[in-house]
């Protein structure tokens, strides 16, 4: 993880890769994932969170991510489900909230796309400046 945090994405992605090996396991799956959506390959960043969560004890965050990337190909009614479980899972989880705002907005649900909105920067208002 702290190679991924500093931004060392070619030795993380090997370390990841390695740890995988004959292995599959959340811990090296889920960031692996965050990796391929740091460099733009979300088709690879849903199938890696996917199986994250598939065999891991999913948390929201990770939930979150994967709805970040679908909404980034463009699958908005499976992004839309991604954030409403993270938010299922912590109500209080703002960014959740404002993603799928975003995608509501996108899909032309205005109203449910301002609560959640709304919600949003109720829970952080720093939100309220972030394009929306």
């Amino acid at each position: 993880m702290q190679l991924l945090q500093a931004g060392h994405f070619s030795p993380a992605e090997a370390l990841y890769r390695q740890i995988l090996f004959g292995n599959p396991n959340p811990h090296a799956l889920y960031p692996l994932g965050i990796l391929a959506q740091h460099l733009g390959q979300h088709e690879e960043a849903v199938d890696l969170i996917g199986r994250a969560l598939a065999i891991g004890q999913p948390g929201p965050g990770q939930h979150w991510q994967l709805g970040n990337s679908l909404q980034a190909l463009g699958r908005l009614d499976e992004a839309t489900a991604a954030y409403k479980k993270a938010i299922a899972l912590d109500p209080g989880f703002a960014e959740a909230h404002f993603d799928l705002g975003r995608v509501l907005s996108t899909q032309g649900q205005r109203a449910e796309a301002d609560k959640s909105r709304r919600q949003a920067i109720q829970l952080k208002p720093e939100l309220s400046k972030r394009p929306y």
